[in-house]
């Protein structure tokens, strides 16, 4: 008889070393999410004890089912969310939430997610407030990547998070973090902009237009969320930030854990990116001039927050050249 389940996501987490980051998501997950779920955590070749710690992993009740996947040697996140993707399609779930192993969670935020899905048919992903150059932080100035950037050094975990939270708890920071960055959801334009996924959910109908979650062309790390986001926009979904929930984002934990060469894969991947997306920029910065938008100041400030893929993407390839020349040829066209 075939077994039935009442989840629709389909929780996706990848580990590479950093153990500790792990115990802390997952508590957290186990804590804050209370209806029916999948767990599929995926083990990319971690030797610190990640391993053993998964095979005597005390599970949530609301976790239904739970598929441990064992990688060898690490094969990177794009791999990864695509191994995650197959389980998804496998049992038939309706969304995968693609997590990092370095996260803390608001109560409840995978039903919230669910509802926003729920609600509008053409959402094809959407993330959640988190610390960027873009979310205010509830009680500093600064934004809230800056105060995690800001952490003193020899922090522990706990220690890490109560320097972002200050006087408050996890739950009160969150919800002052929400209100001070205006709840709702936030549509984007992509490109120039992209969902983050260090916590995002994903419509698995997408699938059906786009194919694999993750371009395997990119290798091992880096430009393959900015990718789908892009390739999503570009068959019709809807991209969105989820600004009434809260994740917070130690950043970067595995790879500091394990060593990675962060700045060789970005370097490499953004250059991918250009080259795959090359026209669909040009395209998007030309109908930008044509609506008066200053593109070389937007291109070249922080201020402007929903250019900051695209000025990743010049700090390793400078492709105004490329456009300019395009320009040219494009007016001669004209004539």
């Amino acid at each position: 008889m075939k077994e039935t389940y009442k989840s629709k996501t389909n929780i996706v987490t990848t580990c590479w070393n950093a153990l500790g980051h792990t115990k802390v998501t997952l508590q957290s997950m186990f804590e804050t999410v209370h209806h029916p779920y999948f767990l599929t955590i995926i083990d990319n070749g971690s030797h610190d004890g990640t391993g053993e710690f998964l095979k005597n992993l005390e599970i949530s009740p609301w976790c239904e089912k739970l598929i441990l996947i064992t990688n060898q040697v690490n094969k990177g996140i794009i791999d990864a969310n695509n191994q995650g993707q197959a389980v998804s399609n496998q049992y038939g779930l309706e969304y995968t939430c693609i997590c990092n192993n370095d996260l803390c969670f608001q109560d409840n935020w995978l039903s919230i997610l669910e509802k926003h899905m729920e609600d509008d048919p053409d959402l094809g992903i959407i993330g959640t407030l988190r610390p960027a150059v873009d979310v205010a932080h509830h009680i500093r100035s600064e934004s809230s990547k800056a105060v995690v950037d800001g952490t003193p050094k020899g922090y522990s975990i706990t220690e890490e998070l109560e320097y972002f939270q200050g006087p408050h708890t996890f739950a009160e920071a969150a919800k002052m973090l929400i209100a001070k960055n205006g709840g709702g959801v936030s549509i984007l334009r992509c490109p120039p902009n992209a969902v983050v996924t260090c916590c995002a959910l994903v419509r698995n109908s997408v699938s059906e237009k786009i194919g694999l979650f993750s371009d395997t062309r990119f290798e091992m790390y880096g430009s393959e969320d900015v990718d789908f986001s892009w390739r999503l926009q570009k068959a019709g979904y809807i991209c969105a930030v989820a600004k009434d929930v809260y994740v917070h984002h130690f950043r970067h934990r595995s790879i500091t854990a394990s060593n990675l060469d962060r700045d060789k894969y970005l370097i490499e991947n953004n250059i991918k990116l250009y080259e795959k997306w090359k026209h669909d920029i040009f395209t998007f910065l030309r109908n930008e001039e044509k609506e008066g938008v200053d593109i070389r100041k937007n291109l070249s400030s922080e201020e402007n927050h929903e250019y900051f893929f695209l000025r990743r993407i010049r700090e390793k390839v400078d492709f105004m050249l490329g456009y300019e020349n395009e320009q040219f040829d494009h007016r001669k066209g004209d004539n």
